[in-house]
C-alpha cells in the first residue's frame, strides 16, 4: 500500500494513517480534503474493505463517459436508465479526497434497490454486447449488495 501511495507524492506511512484513522476519530478533520497527500487514507480506506468485506467482479471501466455511453445507447432504444446517478450522488465518505485521484464513494444499501429496479429492463434489449454486459454486472452488485444487506463501496484511480 505503502509503494502504490508514493506514486501520489505521499508522505504519511499507511500504518500511521491506518492507526490515527481508527484510534483518533477527529484525525481526518485534520487532512485537507483536496491534496495528494490525502490519498494514502483512501488506499488505506481501500485495503480496510478489501479485508472486511466483499469484492465484486468489476470486468468494464465504469467510468463517468463509459457510463454515459450505456445510459445514451439505452435511452435511444428507450430505456430510461442513469446508473451514473447513483455513483455521482452516492453517500459523501468521511474521507479527504486525493487530486485528482483516487477516489472512493458509497451507494447506500436504501439505494441499491433503486439501481437494481433501474437495471432490471435494460437486462432484456437488444444493445451493444459491451452495454449489455456492463449493465448486467451493476444488476449483479445490485443483488449482491441487497442479498447481504451492504452498501457498495467503490474506488477509481
Amino acid at each position: 500500500m505503502d509503494v502504490e501511495a508514493r506514486e501520489w507524492g505521499q508522505r504519511v506511512p499507511a500504518r500511521q494513517a491506518l492507526t490515527k484513522m481508527i484510534l483518533e476519530s477527529s484525525y481526518l478533520d485534520e487532512v485537507p480534503r483536496l491534496s495528494n497527500d490525502a490519498a494514502i487514507h483512501v488506499y488505506v480506506f481501500k485495503a480496510m474493505c478489501e479485508h472486511y468485506g466483499t469484492g465484486l467482479d468489476n470486468d468494464y471501466d465504469m467510468s463517468s463517459e463509459w457510463l454515459a455511453e450505456v445510459e445514451a445507447t439505452l435511452g435511444a432504444v428507450g430505456v430510461c436508465c442513469e446508473p451514473s446517478e447513483y455513483f455521482a450522488f452516492g453517500v459523501d465518505l468521511p474521507l479527504p479526497q486525493a487530486f485528482p485521484y483516487p477516489t472512493a464513494g458509497c451507494i447506500d444499501f436504501d439505494a441499491m434497490a433503486g439501481l437494481r429496479d433501474e437495471m432490471e429492463p435494460a437486462l432484456s434489449v437488444d444493445v451493444d454486447p459491451d452495454v449489455l454486459e456492463t449493465v448486467t454486472q451493476l444488476s449483479d452488485w445490485a443483488h449482491a449488495c441487497l442479498n447481504k444487506r451492504r452498501d457498495l463501496i467503490w474506488f477509481f484511480y
